[in-house]
């Protein structure tokens, strides 16, 4: 299923995968591609009111997951981001969540119904989506240690291609 939805200043494409499991799921995602371009500013307000730097969380490995509750890619992908979240932030991952366009109400009440537990952002006017060079949403951005774009996944992504391209970036 494509979808194309009109979205305040963009267009999202949403690739859907209805119906399947995370294992079917994990067999349908796609590759990630690999950049190399230093990671841009970014500063948010998380789910309680405070204001968060992107540059704060150098030195670590970051996801920057942009997704909408309205989104249904989004839901799907958001199981696999967890549970990669749980096996790897001991080594220094951090899953940062930007929720893109809507209240922290919204957002809120998303994170609770999916069990997320790693820190969520707020970008009601959608900031994210033009420092990080992006047109749809899902997408996911990963930054190694030092501030660097590493692997952009523009649409869904899997707990098999988090493991096989972000991982990795922990041992770097």
């Amino acid at each position: 299923m494509l979808l194309l939805v009109g979205a305040g200043s963009g267009i999202a494409i949403l690739a859907g995968r209805a119906g399947t499991s995370n294992a079917a799921a994990d067999l349908d995602c796609m590759a990630g591609q690999e950049v190399d371009r230093a990671a841009p500013a970014l500063v948010l307000n998380d789910l309680q009111g405070r204001q968060t730097d992107l540059e704060d969380l150098r030195g670590q490995v970051v996801l920057v997951n942009l997704w909408a509750s309205w989104c249904p890619p989004c839901q799907d992908e958001m199981p696999d981001l967890q549970r990669f979240y749980e096996a790897y932030r001991e080594a220094g991952l951090v899953v940062v969540g930007v929720n893109v366009g809507e209240s922290r109400d919204v957002a809120a009440g998303f994170s609770e119904t999916h069990g997320l537990t790693f820190p969520l952002w707020l970008d009601p006017d959608e900031a994210s989506l033009r420092a990080l060079q992006m047109v749809s949403l899902p997408a996911t951005i990963a930054i190694d240690r030092t501030g660097g774009v590493r692997v952009v996944w523009a649409g869904p992504v899997c707990y098999a291609k988090l493991e096989a391209q972000a991982a990795p970036l922990l041992a770097e």
